[in-house]
Order: C-alpha cells, then structure tokens, then sequence
C-alpha cells in the first residue's frame, strides 16, 4: 500500500467536510428548518474547493 502525503489526506478532508456542509445546508433548506444557510453554503464550497486544490496540487519535492 503506497503511502499517501499529509497534504493530499489534508485536501481529502477539506472536500469531505465541506461537501458535508453543501449537503447538509441543501436539506436544511429543503425542510425549511432554517432560512439562513447561505453562510454554510458558501463555506461548504469554499472548504470543497480548497480540499480539492490541495489533494491535485500535491507537493513538488523531490
């Protein structure tokens, strides 16, 4: 099993939690449990998009 960077597990993460939050605040607003869930969608996609950056853009050591 090759072994994975930190930086790439890191990105991994992020897109994870911040797709959670897309997720989350998609049902929310579905429900109708809360009106605001602007600021938690817009936090989930900006958690997802920097997941994603850092999981490609993985170190250039060599």
């Amino acid at each position: 099993m090759k072994k994975r960077e930190p930086r790439s597990l890191l990105g991994l993460g992020f897109a994870l939690f911040g797709f959670m939050l897309i997720v989350l605040s998609a049902i929310d607003y579905a429900v109708g449990l809360s009106v605001e869930t602007t600021g938690f969608t817009g936090i989930g996609i900006a958690c997802f998009a920097m997941g994603l950056y850092l999981a490609a853009n993985r170190s250039k050591q060599r």
